[in-house]
């Protein structure tokens, strides 16, 4: 029994020892369970709702798997998971593009500085770095075409100027690189930018003179946090490959991004050809704890030739042809020649200096400088009514030297310091801001442009069919290397040389200082109301110059007073409605006209102020997709043909409807749609008459016409598709629609409306735990012919009468392989 006893309590103590170890088992699986717990509870409450889908379908999309599982193989609870939502974005997912993120948050503006989109009293909208890489976007006037209250008006081979609300822009006006005044005339690679926004409508009381087109603001690349290496090898319709290198290096204090590009090779048209290389660096200085020094740099050069010229009509006289037929297709060649195009260079440097005094006090300082150069030799094809060896619709082309300025040189900065304050007697809060921007531009022309072959006259080539320019033949004594007409060959360089299309040197004939002071009050009234309040007080001096550099004309504002107010009704953080009142200064506009011998003259006009109205309501759903519907009344005085006086106003009422972001956690939007009733008004009958005539004599013209070259309606919707079912795999899609546009003052002829097509895919995938995209896009995919632009010639800067227009491209394609270390 002694024994049974001792047995027994034997058993007891290693049944004891036994549990214990089990409980200790299950002890240390709880706490490891609980542990799991805590780590998934702390991982979603980080992550708000609004992230958890993006990471959802990102990590999907990305083949990584959604969760990170405990316990799989705990024998007694097989069902059971603890999943860790919320996994960070890869360096190669923010600059891939893969997540399709299609909102920009928030936005800089300047003096007011940093602003949430949705609570923001303004219209704009912004391409932003995903629909860039998306959509292999090329060049910044390709990233504007989904806003559809923008319209470039092209001036051939990439360069533009911006038309904002039916209100065309300046070189330097309304254009800015980081914050700071920059030339919109010249190409820019998208490779070098993040982002490009348009602030729609005017904005002097924040970025000083300007015309009231609006505001491109061109944001670039900056170093990440973390490290990271991308090539991209690609190849465009018909044969241009391209390779380019984005990397980030560096930790801590000092951090840097590095761009490169090249491409080489022959674009849509058979005779033409490209050649552009960039090179683009930015570093992030880290001073102290409170103090930032931005730098970047760069160089993109560009030259383009063989692809079609501009078309004229409407010049008045004998045989042009004074209505606008159908566009043309421009895959045939024979609208310009392998001779003609541009070289351009385009030199930008900036420095920006951000440091914070306190948590509420801010200081911003920056500057630029740019140099932007080209050389020139036009085709100009001229719209007959008829031809010798052509039926139906004509053209005439003529090789043209460029006589106007043919190089920007500006110098640009701003000052702004931010305080944000709560009155301690009424308890309202104030974000005020005071500070300064400008610029200095100046224009240089080419020296005796043309005057080395014909006196500088325009060479006629020939003449063709406008639909089939192999109906034609070249001019007599026209070296064409025996080449048919309908080809765009001739022999290469001889006009080139001959037209001493670079010219002999060069001569300042003009120069631009603006200088602007400000300061403004957003404060809260209660809750719910926010009241703005921003007044701009601007200094500028203009002067244009002859050959000799002697000043044929200045003009000086000073203390021009542009004012802006806004009311904005906020219940929530998801919604407002605001109003805002402006009125806006522009420098004078300098009208350039041909003189004798090539030589080109230019008057300046005076400076116009114009006024705006504008409301809309603003809607965040599910912190991931904007929706924007508002309205705009605006009036501006308008010259008339080589006039330097104000015949006249444009008026401007129309609404705006906008989308950006995620519609759906597999569907992403961005675009809009646009009703512009644009229409120019004269005060003066009797003058509007005699330039309408051509300053010779009164013709009759129509009041209250169309403005030129804008639609009444335009709409543009880019669509990307990315289920998660399809495993990397997306589609995306974008519509362009534009109206008929009035193509002369008189509205007695117009453009046709048009709808391009765009589609593309892309696919996601891994290589060696390296992240690879690959790309391909179709535009115009019905091979849609249209006129893309159209604008009277001598509005601002043009050939003297009649109105030009440039033709969209055909159906292209593009490619792209990309890998991300």
């Amino acid at each position: 029994m002694i024994k049974g006893i001792r047995c027994s309590s034997y058993q007891r103590k290693r049944s004891s020892s036994s549990r214990v170890v089990k409980l200790l088992r299950v002890g240390f699986v709880f706490s490891f369970f609980m542990s799991g717990y805590g780590i998934a509870q702390a991982a979603n409450v980080a992550d708000a709702s609004s992230e958890e889908g993006e990471d959802t379908r990102r990590n999907a999309a990305l083949g990584r798997k959604k969760t990170i599982s405990f316990l799989t193989d705990a024998p007694t609870v097989p069902s059971e998971r603890i999943r860790v939502k919320g996994v960070g974005a890869t360096p190669a997912e923010l600059v891939s593009g893969s997540r399709a993120d299609y909102l920009q948050r928030n936005v800089e503006l300047g003096p007011l500085g940093n602003q949430k989109s949705v609570l923001t009293p303004f219209s704009m909208m912004t391409t932003t770095h995903d629909v860039i890489e998306d959509q292999q976007l090329r060049t910044i006037g390709q990233t504007l075409q989904y806003m559809p209250s923008v319209n470039l008006e092209g001036r051939g081979n990439g360069v533009f100027r911006l038309i904002n609300r039916g209100y065309e822009s300046d070189v330097e006006q309304n254009s800015r690189i980081d914050g700071l005044n920059a030339i919109i005339t010249t190409p820019y690679a998208t490779e070098q930018f993040d982002s490009v926004t348009v602030l729609n409508g005017a904005a002097a009381s924040i970025y000083g003179p300007q015309s009231p087109a609006g505001m491109m603001l061109m944001t670039q690349k900056r170093p990440t946090d973390k490290p990271f290496f991308n090539f991209n090898f690609g190849y465009d319709s018909n044969g241009a490959p391209l390779e380019s290198l984005d990397t980030s290096l560096g930790k801590g204090p000092v951090k840097v991004r590095f761009n490169y590009l090249n491409q080489t090779g022959q674009l849509y048209t058979r005779n033409s050809n490209e050649w552009r290389d960039l090179y683009s660096g930015a570093i992030d200085f880290q001073v102290t704890k409170h103090t930032k020094l931005e730098l970047n740099g760069s160089q993109y050069n560009n030259a383009i030739y063989g692809l079609p010229g501009t078309f004229v009509y409407g010049t008045g006289k004998a045989g042009v042809s004074n209505s606008l037929p159908g566009a043309p297709n421009t895959n045939l060649p024979g609208y310009g020649t392998n001779d003609t195009g541009m070289n351009a260079s385009t030199s930008v440097g900036t420095m920006v200096l951000k440091h914070e005094f306190t948590k509420t006090i801010h200081l911003k300082l920056g500057g630029l400088y740019e140099d932007a150069s080209r050389s020139s030799l036009l085709a100009q094809n001229t719209i007959m009514n008829s031809c010798k060896e052509a039926s139906g619709p004509c053209y005439q082309q003529s090789l043209v030297p460029s006589t106007k300025a043919d190089d920007f040189r500006t110098w640009s900065n701003f000052a702004y310091l931010n305080w944000d304050v709560t009155d301690p007697i009424l308890r309202i809060r104030h974000h005020f801001n005071v500070g300064s921007t400008g610029y200095s531009l100046d224009n240089w022309n080419p020296l005796n442009a043309g005057t080395a072959f014909m006196g500088g006259n325009p060479i006629k080539v020939g003449e063709g069919g406008l639909y089939d320019p192999s109906q034609g033949q070249y001019a007599p004594g026209i070296n064409s290397n025996g080449n048919a007409f309908g080809s765009g060959q001739i022999a290469p360089g001889v006009y080139w040389n001959n037209l001493n299309a670079d010219g002999k040197g060069q001569f300042k004939s003009a120069s631009t200082v603006v200088q602007n002071m400000m300061f403004g009050d957003s404060f809260d009234v209660g809750d719910y109301f926010t009241i703005m309040g921003q007044l701009a007080w601007g200094w500028i001096q203009e002067a244009n110059y002859n050959q000799k550099e002697v000043a044929t004309k200045s003009g000086n504002v000073n203390g021009a007073f542009d004012p802006t107010v806004a009311l904005t009704f906020h219940p929530t953080k998801r919604f407002s409605a605001y109003f805002n009142w402006g009125q806006d200064t522009a420098p004078g506009t300098y009208i350039a006209t041909n003189g004798p011998n090539g030589t080109t003259n230019q008057t300046l006009t005076d400076p116009a102020r114009s006024t705006q109205y504008e409301g809309a309501i603003k809607y965040l759903w599910r912190d991931r997709f904007l929706v924007t519907l508002g309205g705009f009344a605006m009036s501006r005085p308008y010259t008339i043909g080589n006039s330097a006086s104000f015949l006249g106003n444009q008026n401007d009422m129309g609404m705006e409807f906008q989308v950006s972001g995620s519609l759906t956690k597999e569907l992403s939007m961005y675009g809009g749609v646009t009703y512009d009733n644009a229409r120019y008004h004269c005060t003066d009958y009797a003058a509007c008459a005699l330039e309408y005539g051509g300053g010779k004599k009164a013709v009759d013209f129509t009041q209250n016409s169309q403005v030129v070259g804008v639609a009444p309606w335009q709409s543009d919707f880019l669509l990307d598709w990315h289920p998660n079912w399809l495993h990397g795999i997306s589609f995306n899609s974008n519509i362009h629609y534009q109206g008929a546009r009035a193509a002369n003052a008189n509205n007695t002829t117009y453009a046709d409306d048009y709808v391009t097509l765009d589609l593309g895919m892309r696919y996601i995938t891994h290589l060696a735990d390296h992240m690879v995209v690959f790309r391909g896009n179709i535009d115009n995919v019905t091979n849609q012919n249209y006129w893309a632009t159209l604008f009277a010639s001598d509005q601002t800067g043009g050939s003297v009468g009649g109105y030009s227009d440039e033709v969209g491209a055909p159906q292209t394609w593009h490619i792209t392989a990309s890998i991300y270390f």
